[in-house]
């Protein structure tokens, strides 16, 4: 049986129902992941947990919860991590595995 469902153009597109990629995705996984890596670029640049989140405008506790792999950030929080580390968006994406 195949799913269909509804894009925004109107179309009906023919959705598998098994998807290994996506039955593999560990979202915790990825979020601690991201939050080491988030945390080992910090400690690279020699910046402080309380520094960081003071450049980022987060408090103490959100940058924690965020480098324990916590909280699921969102693009504007990614964007203003990346502000407050001084790199690129790509940058963090660039050597990034989960």
């Amino acid at each position: 049986m195949v799913a269909l469902f509804l894009t925004p153009y109107c179309y009906f597109v023919p959705m598998a129902q098994e998807n290994e990629d996506i039955d593999r995705f560990d979202k915790e996984e990825f979020l601690k992941a991201l939050g080491q890596h988030i945390k080992k670029i910090r400690q690279e640049k020699g910046m402080r947990a309380v520094d960081f989140a003071k450049k980022a405008y987060m408090e103490r506790s959100h940058i924690a919860r965020l480098e324990a792999g916590g909280t699921n950030p969102t693009a504007t929080t990614l964007n203003l991590i990346c502000k407050a580390l001084e790199i690129e968006l790509e940058e963090l994406f660039k050597d990034f595995r989960s």
